[in-house]
């Protein structure tokens, strides 16, 4: 069993260990957007782990049980980066096409995160770059989106 982790995945970039710029990069994502852009509004935000295993009800963003920093707030993520003392961020981020939906993932963050004042480079690169940088963890700043083998 496969699940795709796409706008959060993002989170590992260069900064990553700089809890502001993870929070400012997660708050520069609309993820309600992307979900109404690309499939409709028949996507969900949910956690990498089934929230049967975690909660009693589906959890969403609003309702906060997907914590603080699964939102969309622009301009909290402009003031988390200048308090990084990063207002100008650059992120190298591959990503391998599995459908147009990738490449439509990877614009819509370009220009979200454009607004909040992170350069996202989303590069779609071929299989075999990207697959070998996904399984060795070996890759420029953040993957767009990835594939992780879950079973459960």
């Amino acid at each position: 069993m496969a699940a795709i982790c796409g706008a959060a995945s993002i989170a590992a970039c260069a900064s990553r260990n700089n809890a502001r710029v993870r929070r400012a990069i997660s708050l520069g994502v609309d993820r309600e957007a992307l979900m109404n852009v690309i499939w409709g509004g028949l996507a969900k935000a949910l956690p990498i782990i089934p929230w049967i295993f975690l909660f009693d009800k589906e959890p969403t963003a609003a309702g906060g049980e997907l914590g603080n920093w699964v939102r969309y707030a622009p301009a909290e993520s402009k003031q988390l980066l200048a308090a990084a003392g990063v207002p100008d961020l650059t992120i190298e981020a591959p990503y391998y096409e599995y459908s147009a939906s990738d490449t439509q993932r990877a614009e819509l963050m370009t220009d979200q995160l454009r607004a909040v004042g992170i350069q996202f480079k989303a590069q779609k690169v071929d299989y075999t770059t990207y697959n070998s940088q996904l399984q060795s963890g070996n890759w420029p700043d953040a993957l767009a989106g990835a594939y992780y083998a879950l079973g459960f």
